[in-house]
């Protein structure tokens, strides 16, 4: 039969406050405290102050010679254009940063969701977590697929130009990428079922690698590209 992860609370757990859940009033209880609800998403006027803003900043960190970062990434590089700013970043780590360069490279590239699909969703996660370089690449890809000005204001408000499984899968990502604990049954659900198991797999591994892109980027102060 199949299997479900909605089993009850264990004793020794029903009467414990959490350290990490949304907690909506009450006694706490020693050494926890109230976890806020997290922040609106960036609205698209801030959209657009952080891109300009990114787009004349200096990195915080040094980055890596371009032509020694080639060297070091190999194939992850490409052979042909320039190397991106994040990719630059990993060649300070010549054993881990191939690797990891890899892993976002094969993540981006792996089947199972659709190509737009996936730039909705970095744009998303970067837009949520205010990482102006990782938003402004996703924002390149929207721009290729189609995108242009108004579109781009419209995601940032009703999304009335997305199709109902585009904005139940932006839900979930938007809500993971804010806090995961806040994902509702209900949002993951509605998600669920205009797609596809094996998409909702994708989706939340494509939130989990793009926020991990937006930590490193923007604590470097990458500037948009």
């Amino acid at each position: 039969g199949s299997h479900s992860y909605l089993t009850p609370t264990a004793d020794r757990f029903a009467a414990t406050a959490s350290a990490v859940a949304v907690l909506g009033g009450g006694t706490l209880g020693e050494g926890l405290v109230a976890t806020g609800l997290p922040a609106a998403p960036a609205r698209h006027d801030e959209i657009r102050a952080g891109l300009a803003a990114a787009r004349a900043r200096s990195p915080r960190l040094p980055l890596v010679d371009e032509a020694e970062a080639r060297t070091i990434l190999g194939a992850a590089a490409g052979a042909d254009g320039p190397v991106p700013g994040w990719m630059r970043l990993l060649a300070w780590f010549p054993v881990a940063g191939p690797r990891m360069a890899r892993a976002f490279l094969i993540s981006a590239e792996a089947p199972g969701i659709d190509p737009t699909d996936r730039a909705l969703l970095r744009w998303t996660v970067a837009r949520r977590n205010r990482a102006w370089y990782a938003l402004s690449l996703a924002e390149a890809d929207l721009r290729r697929a189609g995108f242009d000005d108004a579109r781009l204001a419209d995601l940032a408000g009703d999304q009335a130009t997305l199709d109902g499984a585009q904005r139940a899968l932006l839900v979930v990502a938007d809500t993971l990428a804010a806090s995961p604990v806040a994902c509702t049954d209900a949002q993951f659900g509605a998600a669920l079922e205009a797609t596809s198991p094996a998409t909702m797999t994708r989706v939340v591994h494509e939130v989990a690698m793009e926020s991990l892109l937006d930590r490193f980027t923007e604590a470097a102060g990458l500037p948009a590209e």
